[in-house]
């Protein structure tokens, strides 16, 4: 983030796609809106629970196409911007 760029900001978060926004806690979506940046959120894509990632403890995994797609979408609207 280059905060004070013409074309600034855009956040993509990433999660558990089980977890709730609640549950996702701290988010970042809200200081992202406050902020006046792009944000955009790419949930997980495994079936376990979040306990079962846990206990195998190697984190979650992201679908990189859905992750790709996220930060074109917040770089087209950057872009928009400008």
């Amino acid at each position: 983030m280059d905060v004070g760029a013409s074309a600034c900001c855009g956040v993509v978060e990433l999660y558990h796609k089980r977890w709730s926004q609640s549950e996702a806690v701290p988010t970042v979506s809200n200081m992202a809106r406050f902020l006046d940046m792009e944000y955009e959120v790419v949930r997980s894509v495994e079936p376990e629970s979040v306990a079962e990632i846990r206990r195998r403890g190697k984190g979650t995994f992201v679908d990189t196409e859905n992750l790709r797609r996220a930060a074109e979408k917040a770089i087209g609207r950057l872009v928009q911007r400008q």
